[in-house]
């Protein structure tokens, strides 16, 4: 009785999870851009504070508002009555394609669209819109300032970007000078907008935001952010408080780009999976645009790996989080500072059709899977999303006698 009790528990318990899965029940509501800006928080830079606008004494829940404004769209209904009293529903989509600035390397924004992102095998998921372009005299590159992009599934269902989060592994993931391990901490000027006696402050360079950072080349150990003759305006968080006067941030950092093309001074572009990075548009463009339908290929949610570099398999995802990947000063122009101006789903009327239990995504739940878990639970590694079949907040023999009982019931 008590054997055939846990057996109902752990079925019921299985079903639910796979019909909530798979409910597709609001496609017809679902839009394409993002929705959501669940966090905002920069590294000091010279577009902080601009993009999106903030003023002394302003708040971050002022920011963030901004900053969803700036790059999220919307959709907005009217019954509006026409002359012979019959009653009309105007629809009008709303998406500005304004800019958000994440400043130097590991600031970063986290967003959403109103509905999980389906991972659909073999074809590009979602597309995180830039300002990248192309130079003009060749198509190595041009203006690339290149985002790690994350991507995370809400386990606890709790509409918090509080789980795990997964990287996708862009071109450079395995590129001997990308490090993985990488920290890196700010330093507040004592005085946020410096003065220099005797000079005329609009047309001098600055020394300004102090930065460390755990590499092994001394040149690239320490040094100063710029404050530009023209951004010379605080580049630390206007919204922050006043103690707030360390910044630590921690993951990964790719190679610089920066360099000399013939006359031209140019960011080379890396060959895929990274936000503001490279453009698939003609010479002179401005950045990808979804009001077009003009943007780059696009990510891949197939292209997750976890903390170690193992793939790991996610069928949808809830939450993208988005953070400058280099720690760059290029000549006059400044650090380098991932911008990114929207979001798009790719395929917003995908039918999630994951099954629970498909540990490795073969669309079959069988033996591979219970090999899958105990690899996981072996290794110490593992997704809670499609693993944590129980839902106990751990993968262990409980998710093997999950799968277990999945496949016999099939039989």
């Amino acid at each position: 009785m008590k054997r055939t009790l846990i057996y109902l528990i752990v079925t019921m318990t299985l079903t639910a999870i796979a019909a909530a899965a798979n409910d597709d029940s609001t496609t017809a509501t679902r839009l394409p851009f993002l929705t959501r800006v669940l966090s905002y928080d920069p590294s000091p830079g010279q577009f902080v504070n601009e993009m999106p606008r903030c003023a002394a004494g302003e708040d971050y829940a002022t920011v963030l508002q901004r900053a969803g404004a700036a790059i999220c769209g919307s959709v907005s209904i009217e019954e509006i009555e026409l002359p012979d009293g019959t009653l009309v529903r105007d629809t009008t989509v709303n998406y500005s394609n304004g800019m958000i600035s994440l400043g130097g390397w590991g600031g970063s924004v986290t967003v959403g669209f109103d509905h999980p992102v389906v991972n659909v095998a073999g074809k590009p998921d979602f597309e995180i819109f830039g300002n990248a372009f192309v130079a003009e005299g060749t198509d190595a590159g041009g203006s690339s300032e290149p985002g790690i992009v994350l991507v995370s599934v809400d386990v606890n269902g709790n509409g918090i970007a509080d789980d795990p989060w997964y990287e996708l592994a862009g071109s450079a993931y395995n590129d001997t000078d990308t490090r993985h391990d990488y920290v890196m901490t700010y330093y507040k000027p004592a005085d946020d907008k410096p003065v220099v006696k005797g000079s005329n402050r609009s047309i001098i360079d600055m020394e300004h935001i102090h930065w460390t950072a755990n590499d092994e080349d001394e040149s690239n150990s320490e040094g100063y952010y710029i404050q530009l003759r023209i951004h010379n305006h605080p580049y630390w968080p206007l919204w922050l408080p006043a103690d707030s006067t360390v910044m630590t941030r921690t993951g990964s950092r790719l190679r610089k780009n920066y360099e000399q093309f013939g006359t031209m001074v140019i960011q080379r572009f890396f060959d895929y999976g990274y936000a503001d990075n490279k453009p698939t548009l003609t010479v002179g463009s401005e950045g990808d645009d979804y009001n077009t339908g003009v943007y780059s290929e696009g990510f891949n949610i197939d292209w997750a790996v976890d903390d170690d570099g193992n793939h790991v398999f996610l069928p949808y995802i809830d939450f993208i989080k988005i953070y400058t990947a280099q720690n760059q000063y290029n000549s006059g122009m400044g650090e380098t500072s991932t911008e990114v101006t929207g979001g798009m789903d790719l395929h917003v009327d995908a039918v999630n059709e994951w099954r629970a239990g498909d540990i490795n995504g073969d669309t079959a739940v069988n033996v591979g899977d219970v090999n899958e878990i105990l690899a996981m639970i072996l290794n110490e590694h593992g997704v809670l999303a499609t693993a944590d079949l129980n839902r106990d907040g751990d993968i262990n023999i409980g998710d093997v006698n999950a799968v277990l009982t999945i496949i016999l019931n099939d039989e």
